[in-house]
């Protein structure tokens, strides 16, 4: 068991399935940290645009100056539907794994136990056939000398003698099968090739009393490792799209922080902040996961445009190694594929995010710190929601909800609607004039009443 290869891969899909269930559960937990720095800074205020504003007594230039800062933050998610059912899929896929664990060493003992078997088997045959060996040699001998004394003809002798000569043949038949069998063991056992062993016990004959049919399918649904390892992953898979829903759910989350901060840790002075509040998504599509999917190969910021190609998805699929959870497909239209203009700010942010962003080896624009794909549900928590706190934005907005924005802004701008439609990636316009009706009839008003107008100015 120690040096097979299928049991070590398996034992390491475990481990894998281990690492993701605590990765979801880590969601679920408090994150603390702490932290202690100090800080030496010089504020040049007209750089600030204040260099207009003279106030006696304050200079253009402030500092240097230095303060000490010690503190200690902490977020907790009250309630998020969406990281409880990814958590519960991780358990079962753990679970799966676990039972696909159990079900390789079932089958690595089955392949010992069928090879040792044989090679009790070919030890019997060689035993048999070394009996027949000296039953024709003792046929073959009283022939001979019955022969010699003139009681027996000499075809008698040959047909002997022939028996013999088959008789170790089939020895020496069977002496090839025990070792070869002795060698199928030994690979299965893991030992080195051309290692020598002998079988020490020998399996004695027992009655078999097969069950009922029926009483074999409850075994086996009881026991079969395999045929339970497929239940949890089709359990997993349920569990993960019930969370892929769940991310139209509304989320409870706290944080906060207290420390202590001051010219010197003598003379400080405490500081504390504390933030609750329920993020509630008006709609939760999947075009995040072309975000995700952008490669810097879709960029051409020369031009300033951005070309969708792919999609990321992360769920989980029944027969799928732990560890592969990202996966690639093509958008779910054929008018997915599809090329958006971007505004020049846009192309500056990307061209100096480029220089600092995290290498990534599948060429990602949006990634982790170690270049892997970043997960969805911490873009809005770690991305857009301090973004959203930055610019004073209480309302709560999700990615999705951006898209929308964005679609909006075009409407009322008057571009035409086939090429929103475009922009989007709808199969058809039709769709995007049924989501953004409320705007098309607004822009129909807006329409009449310059028709009012220019009448009214003929």
């Amino acid at each position: 068991m120690r040096y097979n290869l299928g049991v070590i891969e398996s034992d390491e899909n475990t481990r894998s399935a281990r690492g993701q269930r605590l990765i979801a559960l880590s969601n679920l937990l408090p994150q603390v940290s702490a932290g202690i720095n100090e800080n030496v800074d010089q504020v040049n205020f007209t750089a600030l645009g204040l260099g207009a504003v003279k106030i006696p007594g304050i200079p253009a230039v402030a500092g240097p100056f230095s303060y000490s800062t010690a503190s200690a933050s902490l977020s907790q998610t009250l309630f998020s539907y969406e990281s409880i059912q990814r958590f519960r899929a991780a358990r079962t896929a753990e679970q799966a794994a676990q039972l696909s664990y159990k079900d390789t060493l079932d089958v690595i003992t089955l392949t010992v136990g069928n090879a040792y078997l044989q090679v009790i088997e070919a030890r019997s045959r060689i035993e048999a056939e070394e009996a027949q060996v000296q039953n024709a040699k003792a046929l073959y001998d009283q022939a001979a000398d019955e022969f010699q004394a003139g009681t027996r003809p000499r075809i008698d002798v040959t047909r002997t003698e022939v028996q013999l000569h088959t008789e170790e043949y089939n020895l020496s038949v069977a002496r090839n099968n025990f070792a070869v069998a002795k060698l199928t063991l030994g690979r299965a056992i893991g030992l080195p090739l051309g290692q020598t062993f002998e079988i020490a016990d020998q399996l004695p004959y027992a009655d078999i009393h097969p069950p009922t049919v029926e009483d074999a399918l409850k075994m086996a649904y009881d026991s079969r490792n395999d045929f339970r390892s497929a239940l949890n992953s089709e359990k997993s898979a349920e569990q993960g799209l019930s969370a892929a829903k769940g991310e139209r759910y509304p989320v409870a989350a706290v944080s906060g922080d207290y420390g202590d901060q001051g010219s010197t840790f003598s003379q400080s002075h405490g500081i504390f902040s504390f933030r609750a509040g329920i993020d509630v998504p008006i709609y939760t599509g999947g075009r995040i996961s072309e975000l995700l999917a952008l490669r810097w190969s879709d960029m051409n910021l020369d031009r300033a445009t951005i070309s969708i190609r792919r999609t990321l998805s992360t769920a989980r699929v029944k027969g799928q190694a732990a560890g592969e959870k990202h996966r690639w497909f093509n958008p779910k239209t054929k008018k997915g594929m599809r090329e958006i203009p971007i505004p020049g700010e846009l192309v500056a942010a990307l061209s100096a995010w480029k220089e600092k962003c995290p290498k990534s080896r599948l060429d990602l624009v949006f990634c982790n710190e170690f270049g892997e794909p970043c997960d969805r549900t911490g873009i809005g928590r770690y991305g857009l929601a301090p973004a959203l706190e930055q610019a004073n934005i209480e309302k709560a907005v999700t990615m999705h909800g951006l898209r929308h924005t964005y679609a909006s802004m075009l409407i009322l701008l008057k571009r035409p609607i086939t090429e929103v439609s475009e922009y989007l990636g709808h199969a058809d316009v039709s769709i995007t004039m049924r989501v953004y009706a409320h705007f098309l009839k607004q822009k129909k008003q807006d329409a009449m009443s310059d028709l009012e107008r220019l009448i009214h100015s003929a």
